[in-house]
């Protein structure tokens, strides 16, 4: 059995990062614990379109990015601090972002959570969760919430370690 020492938590500072935390903790209580928040500061420039600004507003789209991941940096601290771990925010794409983090950091885990949905928009749409799981280098583990862990999966997300986890577990 592989020893689980560094544990990448993602988190969009919400509250259910508390709840994730308390799985976490009390599977992995010697692990080494790291929030990890992918802002959007950047998406500032594609969120706001140019031409509805006019040229003049355009000065201040660099100001109003800094604003946002400092307050994104804010949230993250105070998080961090409440909880007793470790942060790091990185900006761009969340899936990218998750999957750097956790080749750079050299993560054993990276633990998910995901709330689950009872509407059609769910089935249809892509997941942070699912593109994590396809592309980990690090097991993932996905909480859905409230605290029912509901998948554990080892590896690269290969369809025959998946058959024989189920087969297992």
């Amino acid at each position: 059995m592989r020893i689980i020492r560094r544990i990448l938590v993602p988190t969009d500072c919400s509250a259910h990062t508390q709840m994730v935390l308390e799985v976490v903790r009390q599977r992995y209580p010697q692990a080494d614990i790291r929030l990890l928040h992918v802002g959007q500061a950047g998406q500032v420039f594609s969120l706001l379109m140019p031409s509805s600004l006019g040229g003049a507003n355009l000065y201040y789209l660099p100001q109003i990015a800094q604003e946002v991941e400092a307050e994104e940096r804010a949230k993250l601290r105070r998080l961090a601090d409440r909880l007793g771990v470790r942060a790091e925010l990185r900006q761009g794409d969340v899936v990218e972002g998750i999957i750097q983090a956790a080749q750079d950091w050299m993560a054993d885990l990276i633990v998910l959570h995901r709330l689950e949905r009872k509407n059609w928009w769910g089935w249809l749409s892509s997941s942070v969760s699912r593109e994590v799981l396809r592309r980990a280098p690090a097991d993932v583990m996905v909480v859905h919430l409230p605290k029912r862990v509901v998948d554990t999966h080892v590896g690269w997300a290969d369809p025959e370690t998946t058959a024989l986890l189920s087969r297992v577990g």
